[in-house]
């Protein structure tokens, strides 16, 4: 699947569809080829019915350190052609002016192929 973004963004912007116990939503989330787990903010995972504090915690390493946050297993995950069910997220929220409510990291293209043409100003998944 393939997707255009816009570079004057500064980041990929990736309409995601996240689903819970209580129902699904479409977010905005950003494909970080930096973040090694994928993250959907906290607000996201309560509309969504999960039970934040019944989740394990997990070490997540942020700019300024190191934070301990639950980590949540989502029931499915689709964005760019790809569906991942179970996915283990971090629950975290960005500060507003991100303007997304969500990552994809490394673990969400896990076994695929990610084409990103910044000249272009595309992603692929192949």
């Amino acid at each position: 699947m393939r997707l255009n973004f816009n570079s004057e963004d500064g980041c990929v912007l990736v309409p995601t569809q996240v689903s819970g116990p209580s129902g699904k939503c479409v977010v905005r989330s950003v494909l970080d080829t930096g973040a090694m787990s994928s993250m959907v903010s906290r607000e996201t995972l309560l509309l969504l019915g999960y039970d934040i504090d019944a989740s394990e915690t997990i070490e997540m390493t942020t700019g300024s350190g190191k934070e301990l946050v639950p980590g949540v297993d989502v029931l499915e995950v689709y964005a760019l052609g790809i569906v991942r069910k179970n996915l283990k997220v971090i629950c975290h929220t960005l500060p507003p002016s991100a303007r997304v409510d969500g990552v994809h990291g490394f673990d969400f293209f896990n076994s695929r192929r990610l084409l990103i043409d910044f000249a272009e100003e595309f992603v692929e998944v192949i």
